[in-house]
């Protein structure tokens, strides 16, 4: 469960999760905050509607990274095995999906 908080200490929205939480990051503006786990999952909440959303970002294993741009909201997103997505959200769509053959 991720739990957010307003500036007064006050819960705005609690986030259950599927499995354990893995990592987490605000975008630039503080607007959208994303959330992946041990399950393929990338949950995107936004701070303005408090709704959350689930991106399918066609990763199958476990992902362990993420990062946002810091002057677009695109999201980079990596697994344990080296593959990675790139997630813009102003289009909704995946600009890049990089996997990884072995």
């Amino acid at each position: 469960m991720v739990n957010i908080f307003d500036r007064y200490g006050q819960i705005q929205d609690r986030i259950r999760l599927p499995s354990l939480c893995t990592g987490f990051g605000w975008d630039s503006d503080g607007d959208l905050l994303a959330i992946i786990c041990q399950s393929p999952q990338l949950i995107l909440w936004d701070a303005n509607t408090q709704k959350k959303i689930q991106i399918d970002v066609r990763l199958k294993d476990q992902m362990s990274c993420l990062i946002w741009a810091k002057t677009s909201p695109m999201l980079a997103v990596g697994t344990v095995k080296g593959n990675v997505s790139i997630y813009n959200h102003n289009t909704s769509k995946l600009l890049l999906n990089l996997i990884q053959i072995a």
